[in-house]
């Protein structure tokens, strides 16, 4: 099979034009063409992911603007991960809210989920984050509702195929629950299109901050030597044993930004008061992607009053060593700052403290909060 495809047979098979293909040559979108006899540009097959790439975000509503500062983003990183080929690499999606330069430090790609609001959509953590999200939701009502979607199966494709490209023979792809979305299930999906290289999957039960906690305490583990079916056990273990106790926004609060497709007034109308005016207190715990409510708190400092008092009961009875934890917040710096001093001071280890993902800010809403607690046996 020939290493190169023509620009008339690449044109056919994704229902483009040739000039297309030029154009988006011409604009750095795909890579440069191998001239043949007779001048024909032929293009190398690694070209048909690029493709697959700029069609699935201008389906999203994207334009080619924006998505040139993906793909310029995304090449420069690339150079720099190509210089040094790892055989072991690990993906997560953008709800795991991890800063760009920790991801880069600790060699974790990324792959976002996406936002819809109106007509126009956005990648999660890459032209979209937190504080982006919630100035535009004043123009919601006026452009139509909002949502969110996982990563298709072609976008994982791509992800993968990068890494396979830079040397990648075994793939830890560890995602936000399949009872929350439909990313894992596309991961999965892609992962079965490769045979040369070892894709694993992991349903994390959860979302949000535990997702990048995971990543790093597998990193650990496989920069300690030990083997794929060893880090298989481990992730598998920690996914088992993770904790999370969080306060959301209430149910009225958002259905008042417009972050329910309910309308919550018209259903409920004069219960609303008293059913859906407080601020839960939930727990997810034992690998289930199932909340557990523990309160109905009146007010925000009622509600970290019962997270804090619930993360102390839950610590001391674990038998378990707690491997790492984190706080996750959502406009919530001054409350998540005291409770990360509080916990290393009583626990003697590090606790990350990060600002929420896009998504998950649009589901859980503002001033919310979340401990993630790792254990291992």
């Amino acid at each position: 099979m020939s290493p190169f495809i023509r620009i008339k047979d690449l044109a056919k098979k994704y229902d483009l034009t040739t000039r297309t293909l030029r154009f988006w040559e011409e604009k750095g979108l795909i890579g440069s063409t191998f001239r043949g006899a007779g001048s024909r540009r032929n293009y190398g097959v690694e070209i048909e992911v690029d493709i697959q790439r700029i069609q699935s975000l201008k389906a999203r509503g994207l334009s080619l603007e924006q998505i040139k500062e993906i793909v310029d983003e995304e090449k420069r990183l690339d150079v720099k991960q190509v210089k040094a080929l790892r055989p072991f690499r690990i993906l997560v999606d953008s709800t795991s809210s991890i800063p760009p330069k920790l991801a880069r430090q600790k060699g974790i790609d990324v792959i976002p989920l996406y936002i819809n609001i109106g007509s126009r959509s956005y990648l999660d953590g890459v032209n979209i984050d937190e504080a982006t999200f919630f100035e535009k939701i004043d123009s919601v009502k006026q452009k139509g509702p909002l949502s969110t979607a996982p990563p298709t199966e072609d976008d994982f494709f791509r992800y993968y195929a990068q890494l396979v490209h830079q040397g990648a023979k075994t793939i830890y792809s560890i995602h936000i629950s399949e009872g929350f979305s439909q990313t894992v299930v596309n991961a999965r999906a892609a992962a079965q299109r490769f045979t040369d290289v070892a894709i694993h999957v992991f349903d994390s039960g959860t979302s949000g901050q535990a997702l990048l906690m995971l990543a790093l305490a597998l990193k650990e583990k496989i920069d300690s030597g030990a083997s794929e079916s060893e880090c298989i056990e481990y992730i598998l273990q920690l996914i088992k044993t993770n904790f999370i106790i969080v306060t959301i926004t209430s149910i009225k609060t958002l259905s008042a930004l417009g972050l329910l497709t309910l309308n919550v007034e018209a259903a409920y109308a004069g219960l609303l008061a008293e059913v859906l005016n407080f601020r839960p207190v939930l727990e997810i715990s034992g690998g289930s992607p199932q909340f557990r409510l523990i309160k109905r708190a009146e007010t925000l400092k009622e509600a970290l009053e019962t997270l804090n008092e619930c993360l102390k009961i839950a610590l001391k009875a674990s038998k378990l060593k707690i491997k790492m934890i984190g706080v996750s917040h959502s406009r919530l710096e001054k409350e998540a700052e005291s409770l990360r001093l509080r916990l290393e001071t009583e626990l003697n280890i590090p606790v990350w403290v990060q600002q929420g993902s896009a998504v998950l800010c649009m589901h859980l809403g503002p001033q919310s909060l979340g401990v993630n607690v790792l254990f291992e046996g």
